[in-house]
C-alpha cells in the first residue's frame, strides 16, 4: 500500500510543468572546441553543457564612420561609411616585419554601430576618432588608445604607398566626442590598415562561435547549426573549412530583426524541433547588431536609445529559454563591450556588456576573448616567405577569460594559437601548460618534467613530445579531467 508522502507525490507529478528528477547524468552532452586549454576553463564538463548559454565577448575596436582610408585602385578618398557602402575590397597595410606599407586584401567589413568616441590630436595636427579600445600602433607594441597618453607617439604614413615607411609622431590632445556610428574591417595577416594617415588595428572576433560549431559537426554527425549574422558579414564560407564546420549543417540567416530571430526560433524553429529536427547550436553574432523595436522605430538613425536592447533581450531570452533548456541546444552570443566610461570602475573593470545586467539569469558561462598584442604570440609560417625573406605571418594568439561561470569553476584564463588556415593550433603546447600548473608533472627541478616513467628536459622538449605522441597526449587529457573530478 503506498504511504501518504507518495501519494502526494504521485498528484503533484500530475501538473503539466512538473519536470521527471533524474540522477546527474555521468556524461551529459556537452559541446567542446579543440582546445584543450578552453575545454579547461569550463571545470569538470569541459565544455557548454547542453541546454545552456555561452556569452563570448571582446573590446570593440572601430573607427567613426568619416574617418579618411584611401583607394588603392584609384587613390581616391573614401569615407569608411562609403569604403563600406562599396564593400572596398582593398586597402593600404603595415607591415610589421618589412616595416613598409603595402596593399592587402579586405575579408570582412563590420558595421559596428553607435559606439562612445574619443578624438586624439597629433602634433602635425593630424587628428583620429576611435572607440577608446581601438589598438594603434606604438613604438613599445599596440595599445588600446585610452591608455596611450599625451607625450606618447603612434605610428603614422605620412605618403601612403607601397613601401612608404612609417614615423611616430607624438599624441598633443584627446577628447571625448559623444557618440557616433562606427565602422571596422579585417585584414587577414597583417590584421591593420591605414586610416587617416595613421596605423589602426583591425577586428577579430566571433571565432570561437565558429570553433564550437566545427567541433560539434565533427563529434556529432547529425547536428544542425543555427547562426543568425546580424553583422551581415557572411562569414561563414571563409572559415567553414578552417574550423571543420560542414557547409550541408548550417544555416545562416543574415538580419538585425529581432522578429527574424527571437520569434522565429520561439515558433518555427520550436515546430521544427518537436518533430524531431536535430539542431543542436543556436549563435547568435552579435547581440549589439540588432536592430531593437524602438530603434527600428526610430526617424533617424542618430536617435540612440537607452536601455533598450536591455528590455528587449530580457523579454526574448525569457521566450526562448524553455525551448533551449527542453531541447538540451548549445547556444552562444556573442556581443561587443564598451569602455567603462566611469573612471573610478573603470580600474576594476574596464568593460561593461550591454544588455549584460537583463541577461544575468539567462547566461551560465561568461567569456572574454581579448587578441594578444606581442610578437612572441603570433603564428608564423616558416616555410613561406615575403619579399624580404621573413617568414608569412599566419595567425595570432587569444587570450580567453572565463570571468563567470555558474556551473564551474571562474576566474580561469588561457591562450589559444589561431591559425587563419587551420584553425586553433599549438594544443600540444596548451596541454603541456595545463599539466604543468596542475600538477600532473613531476618537477624534481626547473629544468626536468617527468610523466609517467617517462622524462625531458626543457619545456620546449616536453612540448615537443606531446605534439608527437598521439597515447602521450591521451593520457595527459585524461589526467587533467581526472584532477578536474577530484
Amino acid at each position: 500500500m503506498a504511504s501518504n508522502t507518495e501519494l502526494w507525490m504521485a498528484k503533484l507529478r500530475k501538473h503539466p510543468s512538473a519536470v521527471e528528477l533524474k540522477e546527474k547524468e555521468e556524461n551529459p552532452s556537452v559541446a567542446r572546441t579543440s582546445s584543450p586549454g578552453i575545454n579547461y576553463l569550463f571545470g569538470k564538463n569541459g565544455g557548454i553543457l547542453g541546454g545552456y548559454t555561452a556569452m563570448i565577448y571582446g573590446p570593440p575596436k572601430c573607427l567613426k564612420y568619416d574617418t579618411v582610408i584611401i583607394n588603392p585602385k584609384t587613390n581616391g578618398l573614401l569615407s569608411l561609411k562609403e569604403a563600406y557602402d562599396t564593400k572596398l575590397d582593398e586597402v593600404f597595410s603595415y607591415n610589421e616585419t618589412t616595416k613598409m606599407v603595402e596593399i592587402k586584401k579586405v575579408s570582412d567589413w563590420i558595421d559596428s554601430g553607435i559606439k562612445p568616441i574619443i578624438q586624439t590630436t597629433l602634433k602635425t595636427g593630424r587628428v583620429i576618432e576611435s572607440t577608446p579600445e581601438h589598438l594603434f600602433l606604438t613604438e613599445s607594441g599596440w595599445k588600446p588608445m585610452e591608455t596611450i597618453l599625451p607625450g606618447e607617439s603612434i605610428a603614422v604614413a605620412e605618403n601612403v604607398r607601397p613601401e612608404a615607411t612609417v614615423q611616430f609622431v607624438t599624441i598633443t590632445a584627446r577628447q571625448y566626442i559623444g557618440e557616433h556610428q562606427c565602422y571596422d574591417l579585417t585584414v587577414p595577416g597583417n590584421s591593420n590598415f591605414i586610416a587617416n594617415n595613421i596605423v589602426a588595428h583591425n577586428s577579430g572576433k566571433s571565432l570561437f562561435s565558429l570553433a564550437f560549431a566545427g567541433q560539434l559537426h565533427k563529434d556529432d554527425p547529425e547536428a544542425i547549426v543555427l547562426h543568425f549574422d546580424t553583422e551581415f558579414r557572411e562569414t561563414i564560407p571563409t572559415w567553414a573549412k578552417v574550423f571543420g564546420i560542414d557547409m550541408n549543417r548550417i544555416i545562416s540567416l543574415s538580419t538585425n530583426d529581432p522578429k527574424e530571430i527571437f520569434d522565429y526560433i520561439q515558433t518555427d524553429i520550436n515546430a521544427m524541433l518537436q518533430e524531431g529536427a536535430p539542431i543542436k547550436m543556436i549563435i547568435i553574432d552579435s547581440l549589439e547588431m540588432i536592430n531593437y523595436p524602438k530603434e527600428g522605430n526610430a526617424e533617424s538613425t542618430t536617435n540612440h536609445v537607452i536601455g533598450d536592447a536591455s528590455a528587449y533581450l530580457k523579454r526574448a531570452m525569457k521566450a526562448i529559454l524553455p525551448i533551449i533548456r527542453r531541447n538540451k541546444i548549445y547556444t552562444i552570443l556573442c556581443q561587443h563591450v564598451r569602455a567603462n566610461m566611469d573612471p573610478n570602475m573603470a580600474k576594476y573593470k574596464p568593460f561593461t556588456i550591454p544588455g549584460g545586467f537583463a541577461l544575468k539569469h539567462s547566461v551560465e558561462y561568461w567569456m572574454l576573448a581579448q587578441k594578444i598584442e606581442a610578437k612572441d604570440t603570433k603564428v608564423f609560417d616558416s616555410e613561406k616567405k615575403d619579399g624580404s625573406g621573413n617568414p608569412i605571418q599566419t595567425g595570432h594568439s587569444i587570450r580567453v577569460k572565463m570571468e563567470e561561470n555558474s556551473m564551474g569553476p571562474q576566474n580561469r584564463s588561457v591562450e589559444v594559437a589561431l591559425s587563419y588556415k587551420d584553425g586553433i593550433v599549438n594544443q600540444h603546447i596548451e596541454i603541456a601548460e595545463l599539466a604543468t600548473n596542475m600538477g600532473i608533472v613531476e618537477r624534481p627541478n626547473n629544468l626536468t618534467y617527468q610523466f609517467d616513467g617517462l622524462k625531458w628536459k626543457g619545456f620546449d622538449n616536453f612540448a615537443l613530445a606531446i605534439k608527437e605522441d598521439p597515447e602521450l597526449q591521451k593520457k595527459l587529457i585524461d589526467k587533467i579531467k581526472e584532477v578536474e573530478l577530484t
